[in-house]
C-alpha cells in the first residue's frame, strides 16, 4: 500500500512540474500580445527556437534528474568491496539495518526512497526522489535551466500587459498573464535561492544534509573547527568531480588525506606516531 502511494506521488508531482512548464510557456507562445507569439509569426525563428530549446532543457534535466540512479548503495556492491577504507585510517563505517549494509561515508538512508544514497544530499519532494552523488549535477542544470527560463518568460510576460482604464477590463485582457506572474515570482524566489545553495555546495564540495546536519554526522563531529569541510581540496578539483566524475568517488581515501595533513601531535602518543603506517596516496577517482 505504501509502495503504491510513492509511485502515484511521484507520477502526480512529476505531471504537475510538466503541467506547468508548458502552461507558462504555451500561453505565451499562443497569445497575440506577446512578444514570442509576434517572433513567431514575423518569422523570427531564433528568438522562437532560442526560447523553446531553454524550455526543452528544462524539462530534460529535471527528469535526468528523476530517473537518473542518485547514487543508490547496492548490497552486492557493498559486499563485493569489504575493505571500503585504508588501512591507515581510523573512519568507522555505520551499519544501516534497513539495507543491510555498511554505508559508505557521505552516505545516508533515505526513509522515503528506503535506500542508502552516496553524497547523500537531500530528498526532494519537486522532484520525488533523492539528490546524490550521481544526480547532483543534473540537479544543478535544471536548476539553471529553469532560472534562465523564469527570467525570460517574466520578461515576455512584463511586457504583455495591456493597459485599461478600469480594473475589470485590465483583468480581462491580462487574466492569463497575471497568472503567468504569479507563478513566475513564486517559482524565480524559489529556485534563484536553490541555485545559489547548489552552487556553494558545489564549489566547496559539501552537500544540504552535512552543512545542516554537522554535529549528528560522526566524520564531521570530531573535527573541531566547524568551518572545516573534509572533502573540499580546491575550487577546480571540486568543480571538475561535480560535473566529470563518471565513476563513484572513494570518499573514504580522501577524509583520511586530510586527516593526516591535519593531524594533531597531541592527539596520539609517541608510540603510536612511530608506528602510525606512512600516508600511500591513493586515488579518489
Amino acid at each position: 500500500m505504501k509502495r503504491n502511494f510513492f509511485v502515484w506521488k511521484k507520477i502526480f508531482v512529476r505531471l504537475v512540474h510538466l503541467v506547468l512548464i508548458l502552461f507558462v510557456t504555451g500561453n505565451l507562445l499562443i497569445q497575440d500580445n506577446s512578444e514570442l507569439h509576434a517572433a513567431l509569426f514575423s518569422q523570427k525563428y531564433a528568438y522562437v527556437i532560442g526560447y523553446v530549446s531553454l524550455a526543452y532543457a528544462s524539462i530534460l534535466f529535471y527528469f535526468l534528474t528523476c530517473f537518473v540512479d542518485p547514487g543508490y548503495v547496492k548490497r552486492d556492491e557493498n559486499s563485493s568491496n569489504p575493505q571500503q577504507i585504508p588501512s591507515n585510517s581510523d573512519i568507522r563505517l555505520r551499519y544501516c539495518e534497513v539495507c543491510n549494509l555498511e554505508q559508505p561515508i557521505r552516505s545516508r538512508h533515505c526513509i522515503d526512497c528506503n535506500r542508502c544514497v552516496k553524497k547523500f544530499d537531500h530528498h526532494c519532494v519537486w522532484l520525488a526522489t533523492c539528490v546524490g552523488e550521481k544526480n547532483h549535477r543534473y540537479f544543478w542544470l535544471f536548476l539553471l535551466s529553469t532560472e534562465a527560463l523564469i527570467v525570460w518568460s517574466l520578461i515576455i510576460t512584463w511586457k504583455a500587459f495591456r493597459q485599461s482604464d478600469s480594473m475589470g477590463r485590465w483583468l480581462a485582457l491580462n487574466l492569463v498573464y497575471a497568472m503567468n506572474m504569479n507563478v513566475l515570482l513564486i517559482s524565480f524566489l524559489a529556485c534563484i535561492s536553490l541555485l545559489i545553495m547548489h552552487t556553494y555546495f558545489m564549489i566547496h564540495n559539501t552537500t544540504t544534509w552535512e552543512l545542516f546536519s554537522r554535529r549528528n554526522i560522526t566524520y564531521l563531529r570530531t573535527i573541531k573547527d566547524t568551518k572545516v569541510n573534509p572533502f573540499h581540496e580546491s575550487y577546480f578539483r571540486n568543480i571538475v568531480l561535480f560535473f566529470c566524475a563518471c565513476r563513484t568517488v572513494k570518499w573514504e581515501n580522501v577524509y583520511t588525506r586530510f586527516k593526516n595533513r591535519n593531524l594533531d601531535p597531541n592527539e596520539s602518543s609517541d608510540s603510536e606516531r612511530e608506528t602510525r603506517p606512512m600516508e600511500i596516496e591513493v586515488s579518489s577517482d
